[in-house]
């Protein structure tokens, strides 16, 4: 029995258990306790997620991804927090956290196994309880209502990331000539020399200088209430001038294309892609990881000068393809005549 079919019996049990009511079956309409301590449990905000990103363990799987601990937080821990407040004073479907949604596709994307997700995620359930319980005492129902909302959630992290494995991996399938092919334009030969030594140290500065633009835009695409045509024409242009930086060195010309049809992509649907918010906010988390993946990658070819520079393709090339759908499926809806993208 193959490793999909093993995961697909698995998903197929859980999945019953929690249709007969198995696990999971408490039906708690209120929240009660946790409201009464919600401005302090808000006030705790940072104390709980650096202790949940500082628990070794936690901190161990998330370096052994190539995930940095500081734009995890940032970036998914930040946003599940307020995710669960809105849950717990009713501004938010309990089991429905999008940013959950966002955060498996990048798990996905760095090949995480199954219990790599499972120890992140249930330390951030055993973190909240412990700082919670620790600082107010334990009452039952403070405890039943923490457990209930945090096992709600678990139990969606659980049964998607099963299907977006089963389902990568019956796509992995279908693309294998599309990988040969694209592999075969990406491995290029590498020079003799160091490739270090002929690489400007303006353009690595550079290079930094526009992560940290491409960051600022995207957040401030992101908190904007009505994000406009400009910012994503600028982020277009940034994204696409980072990708011609790295085009001027043959060793890095596969990412630098690939990043400068992103930019091109962001340039193209200017237009339409601040009249879809929802989407908007999937295309800026999927930015976000991306670039957290550019700065490891900046980090470890530059600074540490690792002996592999295409370490990390498989993760920029997923998440770029990934973004390009997005935006691409944002356009259908506003254009049936588009014109169909040839990434590969």
């Amino acid at each position: 029995e193959t490793d999909t079919a093993k995961l697909s019996t698995k998903l197929k049990s859980l999945e019953y258990q929690i249709s007969e009511g198995l696990v999971f079956s408490n039906k708690l309409k209120s929240f009660d306790s946790l409201n009464e301590i919600l401005d302090k449990i808000e006030e705790n905000k940072n104390l709980i997620l650096d202790s949940w990103v500082d628990k070794p363990i936690v901190e161990e799987t998330l370096s052994k991804h190539n995930i940095s601990k500081k734009f995890f937080k940032n970036h998914f821990g930040e946003r599940i927090f307020d995710y669960f407040i809105g849950v717990i004073n009713k501004t938010n479907e309990l089991g429905n956290c999008p940013v959950v949604i966002v955060m498996l596709e990048f798990f996905k994307n760095k090949n995480l196994p199954l219990e790599d997700v499972y120890t992140i995620c249930v330390n951030l359930k055993n973190t909240f309880i412990n700082t919670v319980i620790g600082k107010y005492g334990f009452k039952e129902s403070l405890f039943e209502e923490a457990t209930y909302i945090l096992d709600k959630n678990f139990e969606g992290v659980i049964t998607n990331y099963m299907k977006i494995v089963i389902f990568s991996d019956k796509l992995n399938q279908q693309k294998t000539q599309n990988k040969e092919i694209e592999k075969e334009e990406l491995d290029r030969k590498k020079p003799d020399e160091n490739y270090i030594e002929y690489v400007l140290e303006h353009d690595i500065l550079e290079l930094k200088d526009l992560e940290n633009e491409i960051d600022n835009l995207v957040i401030s695409i992101t908190m904007t209430k009505e994000p406009n045509q400009q910012q994503f024409t600028l982020l277009g242009n940034k994204l696409s001038h980072y990708g011609s930086v790295l085009l001027t060195y043959p060793i890095f010309s596969g990412l630098g294309n690939y990043i400068v049809k992103l930019g091109e992509h962001f340039i193209k649907d200017s237009e339409t892609l601040p009249n879809d918010l929802v989407k908007l906010s999937t295309i800026a988390l999927f930015i976000e990881s991306f670039l957290n993946d550019l700065i490891v990658w900046r980090k470890e070819v530059f600074e540490n000068v690792t002996e592999d520079p295409d370490f990390l393709n498989n993760s920029f090339f997923s998440n770029i393809e990934t973004i390009i759908n997005v935006i691409e499926d944002n356009q259908d809806e506003a254009n049936s005549h588009k014109e169909e993208v040839n990434f590969f």
